[in-house]
């Protein structure tokens, strides 16, 4: 591959991720990036993306998986297909960008295997840990807080909007409280800290109001874990009914994570806002969001796709995260 020229990508899954997150940062990198071929499970919406793009359209995934015509692939939502396309990226040598959450672990070690055993190079999505509250927060514990003792919050979920802007109160996808934020949640909770949890408590239920005829869904989900370093992690996420509870944006308390350690503490609102208190007293900051998310992680997948070993997640986080929902279930 010519390292002078853009990296020619397919793009699979049309949704909210790839409108509001993935397209507009690609689109500011184009001295990176080249779409080319774009597939969706609508056809017309593919078609609709690629007029708009001046790209290809496919109607299958087999007819996006050339070489010859592509170097990688972004397999931007979760379709009829689920994890189908990392296995056809694996057969045709082509580096994978994943921003569907691989919550069964069969499937992670499944992908695993395609890893280790033909080369696979993939890069799951892991947006929290990019946040620039995020960034900040893990400098201050190499610097100024030390290591995290405990983390308090919450998560707050509001009905899913096709259009609205990704982030830490929205989902992105229509999909259960675990499979979006919790998948993310966990990752984020053992990146902050540094380690995998021993052990998981958890409490779930449905609490808002049930149409009669359909099953009951957990709106309501608590967990706690404990670190071998001793470290203790309360997660708390629930999804507001606004038909029900009315307008959350107007209810206090907001969403928070509130961080202790062993000389201060932290208070984050993600994506970009912090408060800390250390030795040098109380500070708050609230931090750019330049280069965005969708910037920064695509830039970790062209660093990847050129051979050049970004610091990024990688299929043992995927592991890792699996096997902390399926020690919850």
């Amino acid at each position: 591959m010519d390292h002078e020229t853009p990296v020619r990508l397919g793009i699979i899954g049309l949704g909210k991720l790839w409108e509001t997150r993935h397209r507009p940062a690609l689109e500011r990198m184009r001295d990176r990036f080249r779409v080319v071929t774009v597939y969706d499970q609508v056809l017309e919406r593919a078609r609709r993306t690629a007029a708009q793009m001046r790209c290809r359209h496919s109607e299958s995934l087999a007819g996006l998986m050339d070489p010859h015509a592509i170097d990688a692939v972004c397999l931007m939502a979760p379709q009829w297909f689920g994890t189908f396309p990392i296995e056809l990226c694996a057969k045709f040598h082509l580096p994978i960008y994943c921003s569907v959450p691989i919550v069964n672990l069969s499937d992670a070690e499944r992908i695993q295997t395609l890893v280790t055993d033909h080369g696979l190079q993939f890069l799951p999505e892991m947006a929290r840990r990019h946040y620039p509250a995020t960034r900040l927060l893990r400098e201050l514990i190499e610097t100024r807080l030390g290591p995290v003792r405990m983390i308090l919050g919450q998560t707050r979920v509001a009905a899913f909007d096709r259009y609205g802007q990704p982030g830490p109160t929205s989902q992105n996808a229509p999909v259960s409280l675990k499979v979006d934020p919790i998948y993310y949640l966990l990752d984020w909770a053992r990146h902050v800290i540094g380690e995998d949890p021993s052990t998981i408590v958890q409490a779930e239920a449905a609490i808002a109001p049930q149409i009669e005829t359909s099953a009951p869904e957990c709106d309501f989900h608590t967990m706690i874990l404990r670190f071998p370093k001793g470290a203790v992690a309360q997660l708390t996420c629930y999804r507001h009914q606004q038909s029900v509870w009315g307008d959350a944006t107007r209810i206090p308390p907001g969403p928070g994570y509130q961080i202790f350690c062993e000389r201060g503490m932290a208070f984050l609102e993600m994506p970009d806002f912090i408060r800390w208190h250390d030795s040098t007293g109380y500070h708050e900051e609230r931090l750019p969001m330049s280069p965005s998310v969708g910037e920064i992680l695509n830039d970790q997948f062209y660093q990847l796709v050129r051979g050049q070993n970004p610091d990024c997640p990688n299929i043992d986080d995927v592991l890792a995260t699996s096997r902390m929902l399926s020690r919850m279930n």
